[in-house]
């Protein structure tokens, strides 16, 4: 992402090579003629809500908030998708945009006001993440990544510390592969607390 850091009112998206250099990893290419692939004044924001390997496929997704020219809530909470298989992660051309049930995935990337609720694939994500909180954690379930997700379900109340403020929900689902608990991270009031969720 490459921005002002204003608000988090990036100018441009895109990818980057990253290798391991002296146990570090470091960029060694950013994509694209300008060093970034979509210009995020008219087209979605792929990637600063996450980046992510779908376990089950070959391919890696991509989340992003709409175009900065969208500046009306809840209009701005929305969240679109892109996705590429992970051999094509370095081809700008092979990526694919979700544009909503009756469209499906398409070559063409949304721009404007294509950006709307039925190509979004979900709304207010929070944290950047599906699991997401302020004192309350929650997480929304979809048996497919465009959705159509469940309503959110509240799995956890923390009290936050000396009145402070609980944020930053991470969660980390490669702690058990098997699904059955979900280990998630979130700060409160600048104490990392960590919980493990066993689902029934």
């Amino acid at each position: 992402m490459l921005g002002d850091n204003d608000n988090e009112n990036y100018r441009h998206a895109g990818i980057a090579r990253v290798e391991i250099i002296n146990d570090a990893p470091t960029v060694t290419q950013r994509l694209g003629e300008h060093g970034w692939w979509w210009d995020c004044s008219t087209m979605a924001k792929y990637g600063d809500i996450a980046a992510y390997r779908d376990v089950h496929s070959d391919y890696i997704y991509v989340w992003g908030h709409p175009p900065k020219t969208v500046t009306e809530w809840p209009a701005t909470e929305y969240v679109y998708q892109a996705r590429v298989k992970a051999k094509d992660a370095f081809e700008l051309d092979r990526y694919e945009y979700w544009w909503g049930r009756r469209k499906g995935w398409r070559r063409e990337v949304l721009k404007g006001s294509e950006h709307d609720p039925e190509s979004a694939v979900m709304w207010g994500v929070g944290q950047g993440q599906v699991v997401f909180n302020g004192p309350k954690v929650a997480l929304r379930t979809a048996d497919k990544v465009e959705g159509p997700w469940s309503e959110d379900r509240e799995i956890y109340t923390a009290e936050p510390i000396a009145g402070g403020f609980v944020y930053a929900g991470v969660a980390y689902p490669f702690l058990d592969e098997t699904g059955r608990t979900l280990t998630i991270a979130f700060t409160n009031n600048n104490h990392i607390q960590v919980i493990r969720v066993t689902f029934g």
